[in-house]
């Protein structure tokens, strides 16, 4: 049942929280009018080895499995992890028993299976900042789309806009953009071990698929860079 309160009577007083005040930090005042970082902006503008778009299909696996962050696999995908009272194996251990065991028999799996399509989407467009928009352009030099990217409010003040020639220099820059994929084959297989209630196995499959994506996209930037 509901307790009911005694007419009249006080609650104990809260004992106040003893919490160490932080030392004052004292704010930075804001610019007045437009802002822009120090980056420099005489660097020489690259000439980029063609313009518009390309599209690479079949890249081998062995070409981007050396860029596959394994700690993010492991630890962020598939929850390896040694425990937290310290008895047991170490993260290394576990990473060396379990970890990098699965992870080359799934990529066996995934080669002989044929379970990927790697492939890349990538090219080179004239562009030019506009406080922190990077405005693409057409052929025709008029807009085609534009990225408003945040400014930092500390430090530097940066923005990556700021890394590409301002409209008001009268002079075009150019950006690389890509977008990579590794194939609809590896997401129908991870979705069959979903359904057959191969929980253990549907888990590591996508994670695996989400940082071989993300390897792809850093492989094929070094190659831009």
């Amino acid at each position: 049942g509901v307790k009911r309160g005694v007419p009249g009577a006080k609650l104990p007083e809260l004992k106040q929280r003893r919490v160490k005040a932080a030392a004052a930090q004292p704010a930075e005042p804001e610019p007045a009018g437009p802002v822009r970082s120090d980056v420099a902006t005489d660097h020489p503008v690259p000439t980029p080895p063609f313009w518009g778009t390309r599209v690479v299909k079949g890249i081998p696996l062995q070409e981007y499995a050396s860029w596959l962050d394994e700690d993010a696999l492991f630890k962020g995908q598939w929850g390896l992890k040694a425990p937290r009272t310290g008895d047991g194996p170490s993260y290394r251990e576990l990473v060396e028993a379990e970890g990098r065991p699965r992870l080359r028999g799934w990529l066996e799996r995934l080669h002989t299976e044929n379970l990927l399509e790697a492939a890349v989407v990538y090219g080179y467009f004239p562009c030019h900042a506009e406080g922190e928009d990077l405005v693409v352009l057409g052929e025709d030099g008029a807009e085609r789309c534009r990225f408003t990217f945040p400014r930092q409010r500390r430090g530097r003040r940066l923005c990556l806009a700021d890394f590409f020639r301002p409209k008001e220099s009268g002079q075009t820059d150019v950006v690389g953009l890509q977008v990579v994929t590794v194939g609809s084959r590896i997401g129908q297989a991870t979705a069959e071990l979903f359904a057959a209630n191969a929980y253990r196995d549907y888990l590591e499959l996508h994670g695996l698929s989400v940082q071989l994506a993300e390897a792809l996209a850093e492989y094929w930037h070094a190659r831009v860079r």
